[in-house]
């Protein structure tokens, strides 16, 4: 007699669609999500690659938003050194203009203007918080706003609150980037000269309100040489502040670079190749259909039908 089902037999093509389920699901999902697998157990032997490739690629995104907010601050820098440059250089300018012509007419509004700028400029802030104070970024690195604040103090060094800290933030395994400049470095010899030439206008041998004295003259020629060198310490500022925006750009780049290629590895590891995943779902799903048609007819045959 021969057999026509058996219960072992019905068993095995029930087995059989619950591995092709299985299968049509696992391809469903890769689909749906673009990738191999939804846990890290999915990659076998590449797990521990895959792992130590997303932790680098982790640390290098960390770099990079380290480095745009450093670059933003060195812009901002940037932007406040140059008004405090430029603001010195037109006092310069108006000395110069007053020992050639021999008359300070007009010479103490250009004072007050230059220290209103140049202290407006050590007093910048981003994101509420000051970027010459050194560490000390909740404080208002010189206690002074106009030229009347600056007569007022005993002198200079009394004014200056920010710390000798200069600001670095980490951008690379073991690399720190420096840049914070201190209010002390770039304006101290600046708001000296400013408050030296104040006092002696408001002293015996002013004011400076019309025709040079040779006493005044002869003032105004040393002020002048203490303010070109505090100008050229304004610019060795300026410099530096290019020279780190210029090695952020580079280090940008070169993360840049990183970036792209541990993203691509990561995707040749963990992303599905859409074409084939599409191809074996339609197998899958035609292998399952099967698989129903198949289990349906065994389940409805029986000895009465064989006969």
């Amino acid at each position: 007699m021969t057999r026509v089902s058996s219960f072992g037999h019905n068993q095995s093509m029930v087995s059989q669609l619950l591995t092709n389920q299985s299968r049509l699901f696992d391809t469903q999902e890769q689909i749906n999500t673009g990738k191999k697998s939804s846990t890290f157990s999915g990659y076998a032997r590449e797990a521990q690659t895959l792992l130590g490739s997303k932790s680098l690629l982790s640390r290098n995104n960390g770099y990079t938003a380290n480095l745009t907010d450093v670059q933003q601050k060195l812009e901002m820098n940037d932007l406040y050194l140059e008004s405090t440059y430029k603001a010195a250089d037109n006092l310069r300018q108006a000395i110069t203009n007053a020992l050639g012509t021999g008359s300070s007419v007009a010479f103490v509004e250009e004072l007050k203007q230059a220290a209103s700028i140049i202290l407006s400029g050590l007093n910048a802030q981003m994101d509420g918080r000051y970027l010459f104070a050194g560490s000390r970024t909740d404080t208002k690195p010189v206690a002074a706003n106009t030229l009347d604040d600056l007569k007022a103090a005993p002198d200079i060094a009394s004014l200056l609150k920010n710390d000798s800290v200069n600001l670095s933030s980490r951008v690379g395994d073991n690399m720190d980037l420096e840049y914070g400049v201190l209010a002390s470095d770039v304006g101290q010899g600046l708001l000296e000269t400013i408050k030296a030439i104040a006092d002696f206008d408001a002293g015996p041998l002013g004011p400076l309100s019309g025709n040079l004295t040779t006493a005044q003259r002869t003032f105004l020629e040393g002020q002048l040489g203490a303010l070109n060198t505090s100008i050229s310490t304004v610019q060795t500022e300026i410099a530096a502040n290019g020279s780190r925006q210029g090695r952020v750009d580079i280090l940008k780049d070169n993360l840049g670079v990183t970036k792209d290629f541990l993203t691509n590895f990561i995707a040749d590891i963990e992303e599905v190749n859409m074409t084939e995943a599409v191809s074996r779902f339609n197998a899958d799903q035609l292998a399952l259909e099967t698989s129903y048609k198949i289990v349906g007819q065994l389940s409805k045959l029986s000895l009465v039908n064989y006969l």
